[in-house]
């Protein structure tokens, strides 16, 4: 994300029952790294950027490890699978 930017990344099960992640909002930039620890179980991936125009994305469904990269300005964003290795 453009330096500066806020996000919010989480994990939820299939019912949007909240697992892992931020809790509240934080910087978010491109080159960070974050890992976050998910129950063996069928979950989502959602992503939200504060007083972002565009909607909340959600990712999934995931079983396993997943990496995904979050890219963007304010209002031009997207969230999507890392076609690299984590």
């Amino acid at each position: 994300m453009k330096y500066g930017t806020l996000c919010r990344l989480w994990t939820e099960d299939e019912y949007g029952n909240y697992l892992s992640g931020d809790k509240s909002d934080r910087t978010c930039h491109e080159d960070d790294d974050y890992t976050y620890y998910t129950p063996p179980t069928t979950f989502y991936v959602i992503a939200h950027v504060p007083f972002s125009l565009e909607e909340d994305k959600k990712r999934g469904p995931y079983h396993n490890d997943i990496c995904l990269t979050i890219q963007g300005t304010l209002n031009d964003w997207d969230f999507y699978e890392a076609s690299t290795p984590c």
